[in-house]
């Protein structure tokens, strides 16, 4: 099963009408997943004037954008990733990993609350200094990478999904 930006894709599983997955051996896959690509974004998101120092490992980003509908309970998310990871997978002592989550940068894992202005503008700066190892392997800032996304949690302030999101 794949998830697209926690979009219900009901008509893959009458089942669970909240479904936030689907199953691509009963739907088209690519023919979802393109209306989804096709669909307005009514949030945008850019990471200028974010920096990492290395002698400090210290790392900024600000996130920052417009949001051009009244979206509830809006959420920033920060994350990072590192590839090139060497290790074991499935009786395979030198498998190389990629883009595995390596940390969190929100107060809150499940998204920080995104405050709008106004003007329908954001702007918010997230910090953190990276550890030098996460588990037994060393952070390699040259094969990390930030992932950043801004999610409408609908109708519920503690950040649980409770409605189906096919009306947004």
């Amino acid at each position: 099963k794949l998830q697209v930006d926690r979009f219900g894709f009901v008509e893959s599983d009458k089942s669970d009408r909240n479904s936030h997955f689907f199953d691509a051996s009963v739907l088209n896959a690519y023919n979802a997943v393109e209306r989804r690509v096709q669909a307005p974004t009514y949030v945008s998101l850019s990471l200028d004037g974010s920096t990492y120092d290395p002698a400090t490992k210290k790392l900024s980003i600000t996130l920052s954008g417009e949001v051009t509908k009244d979206l509830p309970y809006l959420r920033a998310n920060v994350f990072i990733t590192q590839s090139g990871i060497s290790a074991y997978q499935a009786g395979q002592s030198d498998y190389i990993h990629d883009e595995v989550s390596r940390d969190y940068l929100m107060n809150n894992v499940l998204g920080d609350p995104l405050t709008v202005n106004s003007d329908g503008t954001y702007c918010v700066r997230f910090e953190k200094t990276l550890s030098d190892k996460y588990g037994n392997v060393a952070i390699d800032p040259a094969n990390m990478k930030v992932v950043a996304f801004v999610e409408s949690t609908c109708n519920s302030e503690n950040g649980y999904y409770e409605q189906d999101f096919s009306t947004y």
